[in-house]
């Protein structure tokens, strides 16, 4: 395609019209633009994933930081009320989501001690 040739349509688009007189002035021939064409859109491509990948990455990191901030305050809570954490109790701790580590808090309020705590633990398993 020569600048000649774009399109009406395209031809008013100053940047379109210096792409296709930028490929005319490197030479490059019909298959040679396909390929590069190619290349560009590939390359496009890959960041898009790149950048999926590292937003997700973040909220995933996000969610964990979140999920170890709530395991840790309870824990702090436990020990201030009732003393060290026993390590079965602190294990379960680990496998509980967010919703139910806030549910475990709440329940903190009402629990008079770690038997208490066990027995919710125990009726509550993910």
């Amino acid at each position: 395609m020569s600048p000649s040739s774009i399109p009406k349509e395209l031809a008013s688009d100053s940047a379109v019209v210096k792409a296709v007189a930028e490929l005319e002035r490197i030479g490059l021939d019909p298959n040679e633009r396909v390929i590069y064409e190619g290349e560009v859109k590939k390359r496009m491509i890959d960041a898009i994933q790149l950048k999926t990948a590292k937003e997700e990455g973040i909220e995933q990191g996000i969610e964990q930081g979140v999920t170890r901030g709530r395991q840790e305050l309870l824990v702090q809570l436990m020990t201030h009320r009732f003393g060290p954490v026993p390590d079965a109790i602190a294990e379960k701790l680990r496998t509980l989501s967010v919703d139910r580590l806030d549910d475990l808090g709440r329940n903190l309020l009402v629990a008079r001690s770690y038997d208490d705590i066990a027995r919710w633990l125990n009726s509550h398993q993910a």
